[in-house]
């Protein structure tokens, strides 16, 4: 213990210059083994990365942690929680509504699905798939029974929305074909002969949506130069 408080000095001097040093870069700089460095970061205090497999080191202190609990350096990234494992339980518990793979990945900005299998053997965490998303829960059965609910009326929300795009977009192709089935059969009707006619025949084209697919199709053009 005598000679922790040099060590600490020089620690705290090698980072004031970078705030984050794999294990070989700290041996190159004091000339001594990885342990040796280990056991000074260990007497000063420090964090691992959960990110690259743990490979970073930096010095108590130093990262300021966002209220996730989270603070990165170049896409070196810490944990106030420590090891990967423990802060993906930490993010799965206070989520609303559980989190998949993909919602870890993005909060985390690492992948998870490794240790997603072993936090599932532990019962840390638990599962649920729909269709193709598997979902990630509290272990809490309270906790996890209010975050599936959550999770089932988002999932049903976003199924209604894709349901009147897609009819959305249905339709527009529809009209787009019907516009141009009756410019092929009159070829010397405009924007507006052709709304009037497909409102007569109940297909409620405006003039504005009928002028678009002139537009896309560039027969503006072809339609003025029969004018002429």
């Amino acid at each position: 213990m005598a000679h922790e408080k040099p060590w600490t000095k020089a620690l705290h001097k090698a980072f004031s210059h970078k705030p984050v040093f794999d294990l070989r870069e700290l041996s190159g700089i004091f000339e001594c083994s990885g342990r040796t460095v280990l056991r000074y970061l260990k007497w000063t205090g420090y964090h691992t990365s959960y990110n690259y497999n743990s490979r970073y080191y930096t010095l108590e202190g130093i990262p300021r942690f966002d209220e996730e609990g989270l603070w990165g350096y170049e896409g070196i990234w810490f944990s106030r929680y420590g090891i990967l494992q423990e802060t993906v339980r930490r993010q799965v518990e206070k989520s609303d509504v559980g989190m998949s793979g993909r919602d870890l990945r993005a909060k985390l900005h690492t992948r998870v699905t490794n240790h997603m299998r072993t936090l599932l053997r532990d019962g840390v965490v638990v599962a649920e798939t729909y269709d193709h998303l598997r979902v990630y829960y509290s272990r809490k059965e309270r906790k996890r029974s209010v975050q599936m609910r959550r999770r089932e009326k988002l999932l049903e929300e976003r199924s209604r929305g894709d349901k009147k795009e897609l009819l959305s977009t249905r339709q527009s192709a529809l009209e787009v074909v019907e516009v141009l089935v009756t410019k092929i059969a009159h070829p010397g009707w405009g924007v507006e002969e052709i709304s009037r006619d497909l409102v007569h025949r109940g297909i409620g084209v405006p003039v504005g949506r009928v002028r678009g697919t002139f537009e896309q199709f560039r027969l503006c053009k072809k339609n003025s130069g029969r004018k002429m």
